[in-house]
């Protein structure tokens, strides 16, 4: 059963994050530091304290030193769930507002 993940949103590039490549009308593509062992089929996002957003994934594609995911280009927002920011990726139950380390 499929499982999702979350990423943080980093500081240094939000505003181009948020402001452009979020709202770029086509798929987007996340750099994460490896494949997840698990099947992932949605990605959220961190940033300002608080998971805020997710994508559906779309697909993955591994590298020598990582893995990018595609990500559908419909963008949804959620309800803030507190969190603070991290490296990598976490699993997440979103229902529970909580990350698996």
């Amino acid at each position: 059963m499929p499982e999702s993940i979350v990423v943080t949103v980093p500081k240094l590039t939000q505003g181009y994050v948020l402001n452009e490549k979020f709202k770029h009308p086509g798929p987007i593509y996340w750099r994460l530091p490896q494949v997840p062992a698990r099947p992932v089929d949605r990605v959220y996002f961190v940033w300002d304290g608080a998971v805020r957003a997710w994508r559906k994934v779309l697909g993955f594609e591994g590298e020598y030193e990582g893995a990018i995911v595609m990500l559908d280009s419909e963008h949804h927002t959620i309800e803030p769930l507190p969190m603070k920011s991290f490296q990598g990726y976490h699993w997440f139950e979103p229902a529970r507002g909580e990350a698996a380390g």
